[in-house]
């Protein structure tokens, strides 16, 4: 399991972190569909996505109007993927 700050994981050690990654991209799947769910309200979630994101990676070099179309996209494939359909 290679990063992009030269470090290089092999064996079980890689096995988890790629383990712990999938369950990660699990938990926020469904953190997304239940906000969906509870809100009904596909602009408001991927609004609260795009902001939650640019607090958490901390980049300074996106603001939100980088961000909400990734986050539209984001939130429209991760709930398809629930069987969710969102014009």
């Amino acid at each position: 399991c290679g990063f992009d700050h030269n470090v290089a994981i092999i064996g079980r050690d890689a096995k988890q972190v790629l383990l712990n990654s999938l369950q990660a991209a699990e938990d926020y799947g469904k953190q997304i569909v239940d906000m969906y769910k509870g809100k009904k309200d596909f602009e408001q979630t991927f609004r609260w996505v795009a902001r939650e994101r640019l607090k958490v990676d901390g980049f300074t070099f996106l603001n939100e109007d980088l961000m909400m179309p990734v986050a539209r996209a984001e939130v429209r494939n991760i709930l398809k993927a629930s069987g969710i359909n969102v014009s």
